[in-house]
């Protein structure tokens, strides 16, 4: 897209135009809907959404766009990783084993390794030594819905709270006067 400067509205299209920017949004219709000219666009915040868009006759000389969304987002999954948990670690154990990794690296230097040499030896015997002795877990990041946001996650957390106060109190005025605002 771009923005014709002889044109007259000139300051619409560029305020349209940073809408855009500043929404991030990305146009998928890119073929001209009447002669040469693209009277109508397609814009989205989540292209993996759109199917295809493509061109139908109109009534008059206007072409109509048809655009098929998915209304199902796909979402590359991340692979999970690993998070130590320090507060279960066995420190004095680590430091012994790490101090002996220490002189093994100084004994490698002085016979002569190189330098890939001892970081190879350095990182494996350190990743090694971490997974002895600091329990870990395995952590996967929650692929979120675009269109719940931080408005929404907050109502849902209060709904959440207002039920569990109901339920422990048998008092549900508040709960179903916040289910009926929702």
């Amino acid at each position: 897209m771009s923005v014709n400067q002889n044109a007259q509205d000139k300051e619409i299209q560029i305020a349209l135009m940073e809408v855009i920017i500043s929404h991030s949004l990305t146009q998928i219709h890119e073929t001209p809907t009447r002669g040469n000219n693209l009277l109508d666009i397609v814009l989205t915040s989540n292209p993996s959404l759109i199917k295809t868009s493509s061109n139908a006759p109109g009534i008059s000389d206007h072409d109509m766009i048809v655009t098929d969304c998915d209304t199902k987002p796909h979402y590359q999954s991340k692979k999970p990783r690993k998070c130590y948990i320090y507060s279960k670690a066995k420190w004095e154990d680590l430091h012994k084993d790490l101090t002996i990794l220490s002189t093994n690296i100084i004994e490698m230097y002085h016979s002569g390794a190189t330098v890939q040499e001892l970081w190879d030896k350095f990182k494996t015997d350190l990743y090694s030594n971490l997974d002895n002795h600091i329990p870990s877990k395995l952590i996967r990041s929650k692929t979120s819905l675009p269109w719940i946001n931080h408005k929404i996650r907050k109502m849902f957390k209060k709904k959440t709270r207002l039920y569990q106060q109901a339920k422990k109190t048998n008092n549900w005025t508040n709960y179903r006067h916040f289910q009926k605002r929702m």
